[in-house]
């Protein structure tokens, strides 16, 4: 019936959730199985329409008749991240194609729209006749609030967008609303949809939907809560193609183009692209995988060619901020101008680095990032005779924007490095236009810093602590 009234045939999903959050308890007319229904799917895929579209239908059907015997007239109210937003989406995705599907000659007396920004109100009788009638369904547009969704006589809340509360303001939001559904002795439903994005973390109220969602489906739960959740494995890559068919709704039900996706995850990157349309959450792998570089930037910039016996080259030392570890590149001259990176050393520690770092005496160029550890391990060689070269933080955004332009035209080349592939994977940029790549992350990043020091030591020769020779 949904279909009819929206004029939109329902997607495959939307068929799926609605035959299990539409259970009831003994049949027609008894209690639903669940008064709570949680849906987590990608942008695009039609969450919205689908719980507007539900709560039509059910408008549609009128009064109702509790356990007790009382009837009492179908009140819905409809909330998302803010006022505005939600009246938009209500007016856009169920009044207008509703109105559209009645017609002006049926859509009146029986359909009355209040239209007023703090008091938007679709009222229906569900016989045409009167929609002024005691016993109307109506259904209204709340403000995210908890006065607002307080209201009494609700007999179905949908909370649109529910990744932008914490989890204070989501608590509140179902102290206010619970109790005042309660008394339609399981009549009532509330409807909780979201899609994730990279801001989604464990502050997020979403969050605790999550986990008490996965809870309910690891056990088997069949009533109280129903959850549903589109989401690839962590462990996948943003990226692949076969993983988009595979989870996202949207695609597969034809609502967005794969041509469309493939620019969306050019513009957004692996992070955003995967949080917003693949359910990624933040803090997994898969969500900072190739956020840096892409992986296919990365993988065509990989060569087997070996440097040139007796080749000048710079050696890149990088030290980890927390100590984990530790890693050494050298950054070859090769013929025709451009530059081989190769990693000679990573191990975990760091008292064997400066014992590593003086068996190159034949380096053109030792550069040593001159913050933390890396200052410490300046001071320590200093006196030593070796070219040692202090990258300042000035020029560590330069640094690192260089090497990323020169993997992406191949004006410097690497060799494979489990190590290093790891780091360049889960690689993520700091905020903000003078940009680095970020150290603090679970996969130890000194390889890939480790490079960018060794390539600015291939391209540079000025530093605090010498000026090795231009090659």
């Amino acid at each position: 019936m949904l279909n009819v009234k929206l004029d939109r045939d329902l997607t495959h999903w939307q068929r799926s959730v609605l035959d299990v959050a539409l259970e009831r308890v003994d049949g027609p007319g008894s209690p639903y199985a669940y008064d709570q229904i949680v849906i987590i799917v990608g942008r695009r895929s039609g969450k919205t329409t689908l719980t507007l579209g539900a709560m039509l239908v059910a408008a549609l059907k009128g009064a109702i008749t509790l356990p007790n015997g009382r009837r009492v007239p179908f009140k819905a109210a409809h909330t998302a991240q803010n006022l505005i937003q939600a009246r938009k989406r209500f007016i856009e995705d169920l009044v207008e194609p509703y109105q559209m599907m009645c017609g002006d000659g049926m859509w009146s007396p029986g359909n009355t729209l209040h239209r007023n920004l703090a008091n938007t109100i679709l009222s229906i009788d569900p016989h045409g006749i009167n929609a002024h009638t005691p016993q109307a369904s109506q259904i209204q547009v709340y403000a995210p609030t908890k006065s607002s969704v307080r209201g009494e006589g609700l007999l179905r809340l949908t909370l649109d967008e529910a990744l932008v509360f914490s989890i204070d303001d989501g608590l509140g939001l179902m102290s206010a609303a619970r109790p005042a559904m309660s008394e339609f002795g399981g009549h009532a439903q509330l409807w909780i949809t979201s899609n994730i994005s990279t801001d989604t973390d464990e502050s997020r109220w979403l969050s605790v939907l999550r986990d008490r969602g996965r809870e309910a489906v690891r056990t088997d739960r069949r009533q109280g809560l129903a959850y549903f959740e589109f989401s690839m494995p962590p462990e996948g890559d943003p990226a692949d193609e076969a993983l988009w068919w595979a989870h996202l709704p949207a695609l597969t039900d034809g609502l967005v183009g794969i041509e469309e996706l493939r620019r969306d995850l050019e513009e957004l990157g692996p992070a955003a692209f995967g949080a917003e349309y693949l359910g990624l959450w933040p803090g997994t792998s898969s969500v900072k995988a190739w956020a840096g570089i892409p992986r296919t930037v990365w993988t065509n910039a990989a060569t087997t060619d070996e440097a040139p016996p007796e080749a000048p080259y710079a050696l890149g030392v990088d030290v980890d901020p927390f100590g984990r570890s530790a890693s050494l590149v050298a950054a070859t001259e090769i013929p025709g101008g451009g530059t081989l990176l190769d990693v000679v050393a990573h191990a975990e520690g760091t008292a064997w680095v400066a014992e590593a770092v003086r068996r190159h005496t034949d380096a053109r160029a030792v550069v040593v990032d001159d913050y933390g550890p890396g200052r410490d391990l300046l001071l320590t060689l200093d006196g030593e005779g070796l070219p040692l070269v202090a990258l300042t933080t000035r020029d560590a955004s330069a640094a690192c924007f260089a090497f990323e332009q020169a993997i992406g035209t191949r004006a410097a080349t690497y060799r494979a490095h489990p190590d290093l592939d790891s780091a360049v994977g889960a690689s993520m940029r700091t905020p903000g236009r003078s940009w680095v790549f970020e150290r603090r992350l679970d996969t130890s990043q000194t390889p890939l810093m480790a490079a960018v020091l060794a390539l600015w030591g291939r391209n540079h020769s000025s530093g605090a602590y010498g000026s090795p020779e231009i090659f």
